[in-house]
C-alpha cells in the first residue's frame, strides 16, 4: 500500500511538471526578446495634449518635453545564463496563473554610452546657441539624464521620453539638436522642430 501511494504520488507531480509550461495562456509569439537599435527614427516636442508641431506656441506648463523614438528590429540575443536550457523549466503549473512574454522584453542590446543636447537658440545668459543643455533634461526614470546615462544606460523601450525643467530665457523659440551615442560605436544625430516656449 505505501510504495503505491508513493508510486501515485511520483506519477502525480511528474505530470504536472511535464505539462507546466504547455502555453495555456495563448500567448501571441515573440518576434525577438531584445530590441537591436538601428537609428533615430523620430524626435518630437510633447504638450501635455498631443505631439507639437514645428512653429507652434506652447505654454512652458503645458510642455512635456522630447520623445526620442529609435528605428529598431527586435531580435534574440545570446543568453549568458549558465542554465538556459532550463529556463522554461518550472515547478508551478500554469492553472495557477501565467503571464506572456512580450518583443524585446529583455531590452536593449545597446548601452547609450552619451547623449549631447544642444540648443540651436540663445537658451539663458549661461547656454547660448550651440551650447550643451543637458542639465536641462531629466528622464522618466525618475533623473536626471547625465545620471540616467552613467547609471542605468539601456532603456527599458526603444523610447526615451526627455523632459525640460527649465524655461527658455532669452529666446522663446526653442529648437535642439540631439546626438546620440552607444557602445557599439554608432552615432545618430537629429534636429527637432523649432517650437515656441512661452
Amino acid at each position: 500500500m505505501k510504495k503505491s501511494k508513493i508510486l501515485l504520488l511520483t506519477l502525480l507531480l511528474s505530470v504536472g511538471f511535464g505539462f507546466s509550461e504547455c502555453n495555456w495562456c495563448s500567448c501571441p509569439d515573440v518576434d525577438g526578446s531584445y530590441y537591436n537599435l538601428l537609428g533615430v527614427d523620430s524626435f518630437k516636442h510633447l504638450s501635455s495634449n498631443d505631439v507639437i508641431s514645428s512653429g507652434m506656441t506652447v505654454d512652458f506648463e503645458d510642455y512635456r518635453g522630447l520623445n526620442l523614438l529609435f528605428l529598431h528590429e527586435f531580435t534574440f540575443g545570446q543568453s549568458d545564463n549558465m542554465f538556459s536550457p532550463f529556463s522554461n523549466f518550472s515547478l508551478i503549473n500554469t492553472a495557477y496563473g501565467c503571464s506572456c512574454n512580450y518583443n524585446g522584453y529583455d531590452g536593449s542590446l545597446q548601452s547609450i554610452d552619451a547623449i549631447h543636447i544642444i540648443t540651436l537658440n540663445d537658451f539663458d545668459s549661461l547656454h547660448l546657441a550651440n551650447d550643451t543643455i543637458n542639465e536641462y533634461f531629466t528622464t522618466d526614470y525618475d533623473m536626471p539624464l547625465d545620471s540616467f546615462i552613467v547609471n542605468v544606460g539601456k532603456p527599458e523601450t526603444y523610447r526615451l521620453p526627455l523632459f525640460l525643467t527649465e524655461q527658455p530665457a532669452l529666446d522663446s523659440t526653442f529648437q535642439v539638436k540631439m546626438t546620440v551615442e552607444l557602445d557599439d560605436g554608432a552615432v545618430y544625430s537629429m534636429e527637432s522642430d523649432a517650437i515656441i516656449i512661452r
